[in-house]
């Protein structure tokens, strides 16, 4: 059975090129608009415990605020570790102004 979306925030609350933490049901992630696009992943980098909402964000990688190393916001592949998905990433439903998480 599929996850119901648990509302997460406004359209509004993640401008482009920007980043939002949100808590759903325990699991910390962090929302980036990536050109219009929103993507959502665990907050918290699996090699070092970094904000990842805290980090870069180029194309759909997202570079740890600690140590560089990029991720993909779309697979959860990190660069440097390429035969291994590194973050985990959540489906983003956007309805009219609302942003949706299935997590």
């Amino acid at each position: 059975m599929t996850p119901p979306l648990k509302k997460v925030a406004r359209l509004a609350d993640v401008p482009e090129g920007r980043a939002l933490a949100v808590e759903v049901d325990g699991n910390h992630l962090a929302i980036f608009n990536v050109e219009g696009e929103l993507r959502a992943v665990e907050s918290t980098c699996t090699r070092h415990g970094a904000p990842l909402d805290k980090g870069a964000v180029v194309d759909e990688e997202l570079a740890c605020p600690w140590h560089g190393v990029s991720f993909n916001l779309e697979s959860g592949v990190c660069s440097a570790f390429p035969e291994e998905v590194s973050g985990t990433t959540y489906e983003v439903v956007v309805d009219g102004d609302d942003v949706f998480i299935r997590v």
